[in-house]
């Protein structure tokens, strides 16, 4: 049986599976795509691969604990495809990984976040977010290893360990995401 958390209710924006995974991978492409140039300076030489703004990381988080894993994917990997294409080509490792962190934080309906409510779904995007991040740039940056021909440590040192910290502290934002969509759903009702 799947949770109720895992398919959208009648009563929320966007309505069904197609329009959450067209809505979710459009934002997530046009948040890349706007914040691709925008450095943060000033960071030490180990943020080699991820001093860029990485708004979009939120989204793939938000669609897959809202819509599940399913959704999550979809939306990390085609938004990342779209978002890739257009600036630095396409790479399915890390489109894979991606997709990876909204299916690892669409999970959360499985494994205990069953009711619904602001805290236990505030709660599941905080614990599941951080978590999904790491396995989606294992994923990314490990298969690298094979795809891109990097050695074991420089996989690991220059690109696993930077991005997913880098991430993570963008990975922050969902739960102030998920509280403004809660925010806007009492308003609405």
């Amino acid at each position: 049986m799947i949770p109720a958390a895992v398919t959208p209710r009648a009563d929320t924006w966007p309505r069904g599976t197609l329009a959450a995974v067209i809505i979710g991978a459009a934002l997530l492409a046009a948040l890349n795509l706007l914040t691709r140039n925008v450095a943060v300076p000033q960071l030490p030489a180990v943020f080699l691969f991820g001093t860029t703004l990485r708004l979009g990381i939120v989204v793939p988080i938000f669609f897959g604990v809202r819509f599940g894993p399913v959704v999550g994917f979809c939306v990390g990997a085609i938004g990342t495809f779209v978002s890739d294409l257009l600036t630095f080509g396409y790479f399915w490792n890390w489109e894979v990984g991606v997709g990876l962190i909204g299916a690892v934080a669409g999970l959360a309906p499985y494994i205990g976040a069953r009711r619904r409510g602001f805290l236990a779904e505030l709660a599941t995007a905080v614990i599941m977010g951080p978590l999904a991040i790491v396995a989606g740039t294992a994923f990314a940056s490990l298969t690298d290893i094979w795809v891109a021909r990097l050695p074991p440590d420089q996989a690991i040192n220059a690109e696993w360990l930077p991005v997913t910290l880098w991430d993570l502290s963008w990975g922050a934002l969902s739960g102030l995401v998920h509280g403004a969509w809660w925010a806007r759903q009492r308003k609405t009702r």
